[in-house]
């Protein structure tokens, strides 16, 4: 089970994503990948900044 909690909205200068339970590096490496075809696909800019805050996340076991 992953949760996320999400701060602010794409593109706000405070928006922040953070998984509260950190999540298997593949499933992490999956849905980022997921989102990123559906994206391209569907053609849904908005999603970009929500993308790129998801491919900052260090979700590596520590």
């Amino acid at each position: 089970e992953i949760h996320i909690k999400a701060f602010g909205s794409p593109g706000d200068s405070f928006f922040h994503v953070e998984p509260v339970i950190p999540a298997l590096q593949e499933l992490w490496t999956a849905l980022l990948s997921m989102l990123n075809r559906a994206q391209q696909a569907e053609g849904l800019g908005y999603l970009k900044p929500f993308i790129k805050e998801l491919e900052s996340i260090d979700v590596s076991a520590k």
